[in-house]
Protein backbone atom coordinates (compact mmCIF):
# COMPACT_ATOMS: atom_id res chain seq x y z
CA UNK A 1 0.00 0.00 0.00
CA UNK A 2 1.19 3.73 -0.58
CA UNK A 3 2.74 5.61 1.79
CA UNK A 4 -0.10 8.43 3.71
CA UNK A 5 2.31 10.81 2.49
CA UNK A 6 2.55 9.77 -1.00
CA UNK A 7 -1.48 9.10 -1.08
CA UNK A 8 -2.20 12.71 -0.20
CA UNK A 9 -0.26 14.27 -2.50
CA UNK A 10 -1.45 12.14 -5.27
CA UNK A 11 -4.90 12.78 -4.23
CA UNK A 12 -4.38 16.38 -3.87
CA UNK A 13 -2.57 16.33 -7.35
CA UNK A 14 -5.61 14.79 -9.11
CA UNK A 15 -7.84 17.16 -7.52
CA UNK A 16 -6.09 20.19 -8.57
CA UNK A 17 -6.64 20.32 -12.64
CA UNK A 18 -10.10 20.37 -11.55
CA UNK A 19 -9.77 23.40 -9.25
CA UNK A 20 -7.17 25.59 -11.16
CA UNK A 21 -8.80 26.46 -14.57
CA UNK A 22 -6.18 28.75 -16.51
CA UNK A 23 -3.69 29.57 -13.12
CA UNK A 24 -2.31 27.07 -10.59
CA UNK A 25 -2.15 29.64 -7.40
CA UNK A 26 -2.15 28.86 -3.63
CA UNK A 27 -6.39 29.30 -3.38
CA UNK A 28 -6.36 26.59 -6.27
CA UNK A 29 -4.35 24.10 -4.23
CA UNK A 30 -6.33 24.83 -1.00
CA UNK A 31 -9.48 24.09 -3.32
CA UNK A 32 -7.70 20.77 -4.61
CA UNK A 33 -6.65 20.04 -0.74
CA UNK A 34 -10.13 20.52 0.60
CA UNK A 35 -11.37 17.88 -2.06
CA UNK A 36 -8.95 15.38 -0.61
CA UNK A 37 -9.92 15.68 2.75
CA UNK A 38 -13.31 15.74 1.98
CA UNK A 39 -12.70 12.14 -0.22
CA UNK A 40 -11.03 10.83 2.79
CA UNK A 41 -13.60 11.98 4.99
CA UNK A 42 -16.12 9.63 2.62
CA UNK A 43 -13.97 6.76 2.81
CA UNK A 44 -13.28 7.11 6.76
CA UNK A 45 -17.04 7.03 7.08
CA UNK A 46 -17.60 3.76 4.64
CA UNK A 47 -15.10 2.21 6.73
CA UNK A 48 -16.89 3.00 9.59
CA UNK A 49 -20.08 1.85 8.91
CA UNK A 50 -18.14 -1.65 7.94
CA UNK A 51 -18.03 -4.37 10.63
CA UNK A 52 -15.56 -6.21 8.81
CA UNK A 53 -12.60 -3.84 8.06
CA UNK A 54 -9.82 -3.32 9.91
CA UNK A 55 -8.72 -0.81 11.73
CA UNK A 56 -5.49 -0.45 10.30
CA UNK A 57 -7.65 1.03 6.75
CA UNK A 58 -8.78 3.60 9.21
CA UNK A 59 -5.76 4.50 10.52
CA UNK A 60 -4.25 4.90 7.27
CA UNK A 61 -6.80 6.82 5.76
CA UNK A 62 -6.52 9.25 8.33
CA UNK A 63 -3.53 9.38 8.49
CA UNK A 64 -3.70 10.24 4.69
CA UNK A 65 -6.24 13.04 6.04
CA UNK A 66 -3.61 14.20 8.27
CA UNK A 67 -1.37 14.63 5.80
CA UNK A 68 -3.22 16.31 3.51
CA UNK A 69 -3.59 18.67 6.05
CA UNK A 70 -0.22 19.40 6.64
CA UNK A 71 0.54 20.22 3.33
Amino acid sequence: MTQPKDKARELVERFSPKCSGNSQSELNKELAKQCAVICCDEIISALNTCILCKNSIREYWNKVKESIIEM
